[in-house]
């Protein structure tokens, strides 16, 4: 374990569990048309390290969208649910009893902060990865915002988050952690993809490498603005970057990160098989006093 960081997965798992049960078929039928008419959030999602930091550049380097980076603001969003309500439990409780007056105070206080990183783009990207497991609520607010799913092969996926040292994400010390936040994401992207009441871009990170420009077109025209070839030139768009991935995005794309995995094939092989079991690992016994 990397500088004494804990995660408790069981916790995690259970939380994923119960976002799948409140945001139920019955949810979506009974709040649809309770949010706001407006497409300005872009919610670039994935699990980090899959490519969501490239995607958002792309977006960014159109004239008309503004790249706010990582936001909290889906989280807030979620944490505000019980006060709109004038509820005391918290907030995955409350979904249920959301009504038309508390979800538009929750998007109109979401969009003002939104806004304030540019009152003038036509579109605002928030490229916080764990907007996966907020989905439900972001669709509920912005029915018309634009939703792109990053997608990218597993195994790279684990093998980036192992070999970097990110600083807030705790899961990424422990190969078990690794496997069990992946799965649960896949888990719960499953749930959504079956009864999200928008649409969603899944982008896969190895065909944007293989033909950026096709997926650049995909996006802008998935936004809803005109092409413009400076997406294709996101390395040169000078904005500030705070993800463990900014030196790739200050270069033009490059293939070495496609079946990095192979290279790990023999020391992260228990690791890569959890993935292809597809069950979340359980959390170790709890060790006797």
């Amino acid at each position: 374990m990397r500088e004494g960081k804990v995660y408790n997965r069981a916790e995690h798992a259970g939380f994923v569990t119960f976002l799948i049960k409140q945001f139920s078929p019955a949810f979506f039928q009974r709040t649809r048309g309770f949010g706001l008419t407006t497409e300005v959030p872009v919610f670039v999602f994935g699990v980090p390290r899959s490519g969501t930091t490239l995607l958002e550049q792309i977006l960014a380097s159109h004239p008309q969208v503004y790249g706010a980076g990582e936001l909290s603001l889906g989280k807030d969003s979620f944490d505000a649910i019980p006060a709109a309500l004038g509820r005391a439990e918290p907030p995955s409780v409350c979904v249920p009893l959301l009504t038309r007056p508390a979800v538009q105070k929750i998007a109109a206080s979401h969009l003002e902060k939104l806004r304030k990183f540019s009152s003038q783009a036509s579109r605002t990207v928030d490229k916080m990865p764990d907007n996966y497991l907020w989905l439900g609520l972001l669709a509920t607010m912005f029915p018309q915002g634009k939703f792109i799913y990053s997608k990218r092969d597993p195994r790279d996926i684990a093998v980036s988050c192992w070999v970097t040292n990110f600083k807030q994400i705790r899961w990424a010390c422990d190969q078990e952690d690794i496997a069990a936040r992946i799965l649960a994401h896949q888990r719960i992207m499953a749930h959504w993809k079956t009864l999200l009441p928008v649409n969603v871009l899944e982008v896969e990170y190895e065909e944007t490498v293989a033909d950026t420009e096709a997926s650049a077109r995909r996006i802008i025209d998935f936004v809803g603005l005109e092409w413009n070839p400076a997406c294709l030139k996101f390395h040169e768009t000078e904005r500030t970057v705070r993800t463990a991935s900014l030196s790739q995005v200050r270069k033009p794309i490059y293939k070495g990160s496609v079946e990095r995995w192979k290279r790990y094939e023999k020391p992260l092989e228990k690791l890569f098989q959890t993935l292809s079991d597809g069950v979340e690992p359980k959390p170790p016994a709890a060790a006797k006093s």
